[in-house]
């Protein structure tokens, strides 16, 4: 699990990456309780997956909250920008390898 807490008098920001065991889910929060915007470094997926959106409370509904399996990939899987006071979940889920041969 990767820790990073930054407080600069008022202004606090929190990233943690949560590795859901073996074959789960990997989650990325970003906490941003400051009056400005932040630009969050992403880490790289543990399990190799890319990065989607699962929450972003500054964005406006519905386009805030979005359902398991329905969320946004991220176009930059380097960077997010976490605007003043807000909130933010990436899930990123285990690449599955392809299966040779085809269904029988």
């Amino acid at each position: 699990m990767e820790r990073r807490l930054r407080v600069l008098g008022l202004l606090a920001l929190i990233s943690l990456t949560l590795v859901l065991g073996q074959g789960g889910a990997d989650l990325y929060l970003m906490f941003n309780a400051g009056t400005e915007a932040e630009t969050f470094v992403l880490p790289v997926s543990p399990h190799g997956g890319n990065w989607r959106l699962a929450v972003d409370t500054f964005r406006p509904s519905p386009q805030d909250l979005f359902e398991a399996g329905e969320e946004i990939v991220l176009d930059n899987q380097q960077v997010y920008r976490v605007e003043a006071r807000s909130s933010v979940i990436l899930i990123a889920r285990p690449q599955v390898p392809a299966r040779a041969g085809g269904a029988k």
